[in-house]
């Protein structure tokens, strides 16, 4: 990745709002960038990976929220309000 910056765990916390624990959770599941070895104890994370995975899952969770305004049903059509 070029011209990326890498950023310290601290800074991924921040960003994705979520604990140690569960980011390290997802991240041996493969469901996370995977860490980048800066010397033998400190790792990194390539900054525009986490932003990607940050704005895939606000994808996920629209996507998520209309379909749970139209019921379950991915093609149907949000109803409109009267008044």
């Amino acid at each position: 990745m070029e011209h990326d910056k890498l950023i310290r765990r601290k800074q991924v916390l921040e960003l994705i709002g979520l604990s140690h624990t569960t980011q390290w959770r997802l991240e041996k599941a493969g469901r996370f960038p995977a860490r980048v070895r800066l010397g033998s104890g400190s790792v990194g994370w390539h900054l525009a990976e986490v932003e990607e995975w940050v704005r895939e899952r606000e994808r996920v969770s629209v996507t998520s929220d209309i379909t749970s305004l139209q019921g379950g049903e991915p093609g149907s059509v949000l109803p409109h309000r009267k008044g």
